[in-house]
């Protein structure tokens, strides 16, 4: 068969064959969300514990409060109260904050309370069970006994979560992981991939995760062995929670900070949507400032210097933008954290780790996997704060 050939007057770009050009490709694949996951980061590199059982428990407790209202509402003359919390001692001088009227505790059984009324110069009123009553402390005479004192004292309650079992692999074939390519090893860069996936898991978890234990008992979704998810954030702060806020101006935002700030230190994190960081910037320009990088473990911080207290700023990329039948979800969501109070807890020997080489023998692909058992302790919730809803 005779040869053809094929010919041409310039050369350009066009007439060669694919084959022959050189791909001008970059030795560095670039991914997306390299810093995905800063909550765990801070957390587990700030405050880690050793766990040795898949179920943890810690003990809170809380000072006497000093705040108490009345079960059943007494006219102005009435001398026999009824105590909704059982928060007054003997001796107690207790403040009628809607009246100013003072009450001096004579007596006390359980929720009953006997009291001297119009202790001071501002006469009796009725008093109503939405009044608020200040317990401002005891007021003893001279050479008192101790025969009436009655000593009370806040009981420790008891938390718990459990430890997650989290997984992800890598698996490649043989032939790939011995083929030359651009961006190098093709099964380092999976690697490296999965790793990011994988912390973005704990994240995920670690903010909206609840504590769920699933036993073949409850048959419900396993049969031989138990499921376990653990406890995050936005299930555990509840009672500073502001929801539907909409258009946030800085005067909401210090009315927020007022109430987190109340007890703990005077840092706090704050764990922000994009959009809230957004909203934040517009009206904190001369407030804000850049902390080192080099000092938060390569996490981009930015300081909110309140009268309340130091807020450092976190962008969460994890609270994203998802619309569900017309509302809008984590995109408008802030969390105002101590990190002091957060203790990342994993099980003996089972801290975020790869196990390599894990395929099958005979199998002709290699098999890697993350996997960790882990979970988070989250103390004094009064501490810390949410915001959600927010759209500008």
């Amino acid at each position: 068969m005779a040869y053809t050939a094929t010919l041409q007057n310039v050369a350009g770009t066009q007439s060669i064959l694919a084959a022959q050009r050189i791909v001008d490709m970059a030795d560095k694949i670039y991914l997306l969300e390299p810093n995905a996951a800063p909550l765990y980061v801070l957390v587990s590199k700030l405050n880690k514990r050793v766990a040795i059982n898949t179920t943890f428990s810690w003990l809170e407790d809380t000072l006497q409060p000093s705040w108490e209202t009345l079960g059943v509402s007494a006219d102005s003359s009435a001398t026999g109260l009824t105590a909704t919390h059982n928060y007054i001692n003997p001796y107690d001088v207790v403040k009628v904050i809607e009246t100013g009227e003072l009450l001096l505790a004579t007596a006390v059984t359980q929720t009953a309370i006997t009291v001297y009324r119009s202790w001071g110069d501002t006469a009796g009123a009725s008093i109503a069970t939405t009044y608020n009553l200040l317990i401002l402390g005891p007021a003893f005479q001279e050479g008192e006994t101790n025969i009436n004192l009655i000593t009370r004292s806040t009981i420790n309650v008891q938390k718990s979560n459990y430890l997650q079992i989290f997984r992800k692999s890598v698996e490649i074939t043989k032939t790939l992981a011995n083929s030359e390519l651009y961006g190098g090893n093709d099964r380092n860069y999976q690697r490296k991939k999965k790793g990011i996936e994988f912390l973005r898991d704990l994240e995920r978890s670690f903010i909206h995760g609840q504590d769920i234990e699933d036993t073949p008992t409850t048959a419900m979704t396993v049969s031989t062995h138990a499921r376990r998810t653990t406890a995050g954030l936005d299930h555990f702060i509840n009672t500073n929670s502001t929801t539907s806020v909409a258009t946030m101006t800085e005067s909401e935002f210090e009315t927020a900070l007022r109430t987190v700030f109340r007890y703990g230190s005077n840092s706090r994190y704050l764990f922000c949507a994009p959009l809230v960081i957004s909203v934040i910037s517009q009206w904190a320009q001369g407030k804000l400032s850049m902390f080192p990088s080099d000092k938060t473990y390569g996490i981009a911080i930015t300081q909110y210097l309140s009268p309340h207290g130091t807020l450092n700023l976190v962008k969460e990329v994890m609270l994203e933008h998802a619309t569900v039948a017309g509302t809008t979800y984590f995109a408008g969501y802030c969390y105002f954290v101590e990190l002091e109070d957060i203790v990342y807890r994993y099980l003996q020997n089972r801290d975020v780790q790869m196990e390599t080489d894990i395929q099958l023998p005979g199998d002709d692909l290699y098999k890697d996997q993350y996997v960790a058992e882990v979970g988070m302790e989250f103390h004094n919730e009064l501490k810390m704060g949410k915001m959600s809803g927010i759209t500008g």
